[in-house]
C-alpha cells in the first residue's frame, strides 16, 4: 500500500531526475550545435538549395507538359494529373447541413461557447448537462512540500481498491 506522502515523495524524485536529464540533454545539445555550427549551417543551406532546384524542375516540367501533353517529361520526372476541387466554403457547409453529411463538431469550441453562456442557458440546450468532475492537480514545484505533515486516515490505495471494480 502506497500512501499519498510516499507517492508525493516518488513524484518529487521522478521530477528531479527528469529535470536533471532534460537539463543535461539541453546542455549537451547546445554544445554539439556550437561545435558543429558550420555543418548545421551547410546542411540548412544545401536543403534550401535543393528545394529551390526541385521547384524550378517542377516548373519546367509543367511547362513542358503544357506544350507537349506528354506526362513522361524526363527520366525520373513524371506528370501526375490529380483531381482537385474548388468550391465556396459557405455553400459547401450549407450543402452539408442540408444533407446532414460531412459535418463534424468542433468539441473544444462548442464546450467553450456553452461554458461561457453559463448554467442558466444550459436549459436552452436540452441535450447539455453540467457535471462537476474532480481532477487532481499536482503543483509544478514540490520541492518545498512538507510531506511529513500529511495526515490521511485511510491510504489512498485502499480507497482506490474499494472504488474500482
Amino acid at each position: 500500500m502506497t500512501t499519498i506522502a510516499e507517492q508525493l515523495q516518488r513524484v518529487i524524485e521522478a521530477r528531479q531526475a527528469s529535470s536533471h536529464t532534460t537539463a543535461t540533454l539541453r546542455f549537451e545539445r547546445e554544445a554539439w550545435e556550437q561545435l558543429h555550427s558550420a555543418l548545421l549551417a551547410g546542411e540548412k543551406e544545401s536543403r534550401e538549395w535543393c528545394a529551390a532546384e526541385e521547384a524550378k524542375l517542377r516548373e519546367l516540367a509543367l511547362a513542358q507538359y503544357a506544350i507537349t501533353g506528354d506526362k513522361q517529361v524526363a527520366p525520373g520526372v513524371v506528370i501526375r494529373v490529380m483531381p482537385r476541387l474548388d468550391y465556396d466554403a459557405q455553400r459547401a457547409y450549407n450543402w452539408g447541413l442540408q444533407h446532414q453529411l460531412a459535418l463534424t463538431l468542433d468539441k473544444k469550441a462548442f464546450e467553450s461557447i456553452v461554458k461561457a453562456q453559463g448554467v442558466v442557458s444550459f436549459s436552452d440546450l436540452g441535450f447539455v448537462t453540467k457535471r462537476d468532475e474532480p481532477t487532481a492537480t499536482i503543483a509544478s514545484d514540490l520541492e518545498g512540500a512538507q510531506i511529513d505533515q500529511i495526515t490521511v486516515a485511510t491510504p489512498a490505495s485502499d480507497f482506490i481498491a474499494k472504488v474500482q471494480p
